[in-house]
């Protein structure tokens, strides 16, 4: 997630053919929707499943609220993706799009290994079939 998003990042700025406006455009969008999705699906289903199987009422906080804290930006970058024309696009805007989100969401990203690590001493088996239901959920085709 956040090499494509570093991606995004370095070459915005060089992006300069219509056609390279457009395909840099679309990558982004499918880019917020890949996180939007893989956030949204946490809160539904992986995050009430831990908190169910270790028996620890909000230990999954933190990570919603870092999901809060990103998103106003991730939703403004979409905002952009879908709806600024080639003719209209500027790199530097991206980029600071981005800027006022990106750590916010790397740190989270970082952070969540950090905190599923911290899940070892609760039942990794019940733990792991729980991650595999959600990863399997995720890869699910959904209707667009």
């Amino acid at each position: 997630m956040i090499r494509a998003l570093n991606s995004i990042y370095n070459q915005c700025i060089y992006v300069k053919k219509p056609q390279d406006i457009r395909d840099l455009l679309l990558y982004s969008k499918f880019w917020c929707d890949w996180i939007h999705e893989h956030h949204d699906e946490e809160e539904k289903l992986l995050f009430p499943a831990i908190e169910r199987i270790t028996k620890v009422d909000g230990i999954m906080e933190k990570n919603v609220a870092q999901h809060e804290a990103f998103m106003p930006g991730l939703e403004e970058f979409q905002r952009y993706a879908e709806t600024t024309k080639p003719e209209l696009y500027d790199g530097q805007q991206l980029r600071d799009i981005i800027d006022k989100f990106g750590s916010k969401l790397t740190v989270h990203l970082t952070e969540e290994i950090e905190t599923l690590l911290g899940l070892e001493s609760y039942d990794g088996p019940v733990l792991k079939e729980a991650y595999i239901k959600f990863d399997l959920e995720l890869r699910k085709v959904k209707d667009a």
